[in-house]
Formats: structure tokens, C-alpha cells, sequence
């Protein structure tokens, strides 16, 4: 990766982390401050998400690019994510490099997940 590359993405993530701090509320949150990276596949938004499982369940295959949005849903970055075994693309998705960790689809109620995304 190019030290150009590199800047762009340390710059983009201090972005995004500066947003998490702020006390502006989030359009996914009712409480100040709660800021999470977001990830949006064509018209679907997703969001990191701690409660799904650290480790990922096997993938399937990759996607088309996403784009990472910051607080203000403007993009920071794009990642490849990719479809996980057992889990519907309209419930979530992985990104194993870059801005790795599960992402949710906006909506989806934890108590909906399939058992390969709960602890």
C-alpha cells in the first residue's frame, strides 16, 4: 500500500473517530455521541456492530464495494465486504480488511440474527 494510501486511510479514521466524540446526536441513535462506522451496499446501510461475534463466520463470497460513512453519512472510504455462511446478506455482512468486523443491515433486530452472528 502507498504512503499516500496509507495517509488517506489514517486521515479518514481520525474522521470518523473525532465524529464518535461529539455530542451531536446520530440518525441511528437517540443517545448523544453514539457514533459507529457504517457501511452502505447500493441502498442498504449496515453498521458496525460489537454484540455480533468477533470472530468471523467462514465467507462465501465477496460483494460489490461499499462505502464507509462517517457520522454524517458522507463517505470516508470503501471496503470489499463479503457475504458470510449461513447469514443473509439483508441481515449483514463482513469486511475482513481495512475496516474489518461485522456490519448489521440498519433495522435488524438482534433477536432476528441467525445463530452464527450471536456470542
Amino acid at each position: 500500500m502507498s504512503p499516500a494510501r496509507v495517509s488517506l486511510r489514517s486521515v479518514a479514521c481520525l474522521l470518523v473517530l473525532a465524529g464518535c466524540g461529539s455530542t451531536t446526536t446520530t440518525p441511528s441513535s437517540d443517545e448523544p455521541g453514539d457514533c459507529t462506522a457504517k457501511l452502505r451496499i447500493g441502498d442498504t446501510t449496515y453498521a458496525f456492530h460489537e454484540d455480533a461475534v468477533t470472530s468471523h463466520p467462514a465467507p462465501v463470497k465477496p460483494l460489490a464495494a461499499g462505502e464507509i460513512l462517517d457520522c454524517d453519512g458522507k463517505v470516508v472510504d470503501t471496503a470489499t465486504p463479503v457475504q458470510m455462511r449461513g447469514v443473509p446478506v439483508s441481515v449483514a455482512v463482513a469486511v475482513v480488511e481495512g475496516w474489518p468486523g461485522i456490519y448489521v443491515a440498519e433495522g435488524v433486530a438482534p433477536s432476528t440474527w441467525p445463530d452464527r452472528l450471536r456470542r
